[in-house]
Formats: C-alpha cells, sequence, structure tokens
C-alpha cells in the first residue's frame, strides 16, 4: 500500500480511503453488518488506514459498525466523519451553529468508541452560520484534543472564499486554519 502525509501535518494515510456510506445500512442492497465488518478489516489488512464516515449515514449507524469493525485497531486508523446534517422530527436540514457542531461531535465520538477524530468535516454548509463562527467551534474542538485536524470540504467554492477571507481577517493565525 501507499502512503502519503496530509499536506501541513504529521498525518500518514493510506493512499485508498474507504468510505463508510455503504455502511450506514441504506440504498446499497441486502448486506450485512457482518461483510461490512469483514470488508473494513480486509481493507485494513491490505494496508488501508484511513476510513471516512459521517454522522448522517444511517443516522450514525456508519460510525457505530467502523467503530466494531476498528475494534482493538483505533489506533492503527485514521477516521475522517462528517457533521452539518441534522435529522429532527423526521426533518433534515444543515445545521453549522456552534451548539450543534460541539453536540454532533460529542454523539460521533461516542458511537465510534474514541476520544478524538482525526479528521473532522463539514458535510455541507447552512447557509446561515458565519464561516468564522465555523473556523472558530472547531478550534476550540481541537484545542479540547477531540479533533486533530479540522476540515472544511463542500462542494461549494464560496464557502473556499469566506474561509480565505476569514483566515485574512479574522484573529485565528494562519497557521490554525488549514484548507485541505
Amino acid at each position: 500500500m501507499e502512503y502519503i502525509t496530509l499536506k501541513n501535518t504529521n498525518i500518514s494515510v493510506s493512499r485508498l480511503c474507504m468510505g463508510g456510506c455503504p455502511m450506514g445500512g441504506y440504498g446499497w442492497g441486502n448486506v450485512s453488518e457482518s461483510e461490512l465488518i469483514y470488508a473494513v478489516r480486509a481493507a485494513r489488512d491490505c494496508g488501508v488506514n484511513f476510513f471516512d464516515t459521517a454522522d448522517t449515514y444511517g443516522l450514525g449507524q456508519s460510525e457505530k459498525t467502523l467503530a466494531k469493525a476498528l475494534s482493538g485497531d483505533r489506533n492503527k486508523a485514521v477516521i475522517a466523519t462528517k457533521f452539518g446534517v441534522r435529522v429532527e422530527n423526521s426533518k433534515t436540514f444543515y445545521d453549522n451553529s456552534p451548539e450543534y457542531i460541539v453536540k454532533a461531535l460529542d454523539a460521533s465520538l461516542k458511537r465510534l468508541g474514541t476520544d478524538h477524530v482525526d479528521l473532522y468535516q463539514i458535510h455541507y454548509r447552512d447557509g446561515a452560520t458565519p464561516p468564522d463562527a465555523v473556523v472558530e467551534t472547531l478550534e476550540r474542538q481541537k484545542e479540547a484534543g477531540k479533533i486533530f485536524i479540522p476540515t472544511i470540504l463542500t462542494r461549494s467554492s464560496l464557502l473556499r472564499a469566506d474561509l480565505l477571507h476569514v483566515r485574512m481577517n479574522s484573529r485565528l493565525p494562519a497557521a490554525k486554519t488549514k484548507l485541505i
């Protein structure tokens, strides 16, 4: 397996990352949890150490299944998970508020059975929360040891521009807000 170091970090990841959406159990056909756990362990045995999931995949089921599959090997895995899609009262909406980020992160840590995630990513922008509030909240969670690398991933290039503006105009040092 080939490994690379994530830009601006000392985290080495396999060039292949195993995506966790199928572990959520919806829309992927008739696949059992034991088959999914086997797939994660087979990937790990082939050298894959990078696993991506999200709190919204199966409403947390993907994170729970990944935790079971990595049981005993958490320190050998790089886990990336995402937030920003909130489900309440059978309604789905985007939420990047500081309160929700903290709540979503704590819930993900519990489901993953770990005290930290290596990469914590915004899944979708809500269009309402100022980018600097998102960055500051992620930085506080990083300082608390719950996140190693807060990252901002989005389909929108507008967010990238927003964050560059935040980086240049906020009180946060440039080295703290990384766009990878």
